[in-house]
């Protein structure tokens, strides 16, 4: 498996928070992926784009949210099942950035967060 190499750790010593990394490393490699896929479709179609910028946003946890966008629920809880851990103590692994103080920043992560899913 890919934590005995990536965080140098076995199933025998296997913390929630060693979970937690593997399954980041994990999802980042396949957001990655997805990210290089639309890039490349964006350059090939040559699409408008829109950005945006604020200095206060609340966006939240992103775990749970990457892997419910990937479609990675099924295998992911099967693995931690797996390891003899559930699936739902992951998420509380995962600190809340909470950048600024919400109001309208928070509307708008949530905005750019539908855009994109």
């Amino acid at each position: 498996p890919r934590f005995t190499s990536s965080l140098a750790c076995t199933r025998f010593n296997f913390t929630m928070a060693d979970a937690y990394r593997a399954a980041g490393l994990v999802l980042r490699d396949r957001l990655i992926e997805s990210l290089n896929d639309t890039n490349d479709w964006y350059r090939k179609e040559d699409v408008k784009r829109g950005y945006y910028l604020s200095a206060e946003y609340l966006i939240g946890r992103h775990m749970q949210n990457a892997i419910a966008n990937l479609d990675l629920e099924k295998p992911f809880k099967d693995a931690f099942m797996g390891l003899g851990m559930q699936l739902e103590e992951l998420f509380g692994e995962e600190s809340d950035p909470a950048l600024g103080n919400g109001g309208l920043g928070r509307l708008a992560a949530c905005f750019l967060d539908s855009m994109a899913t």
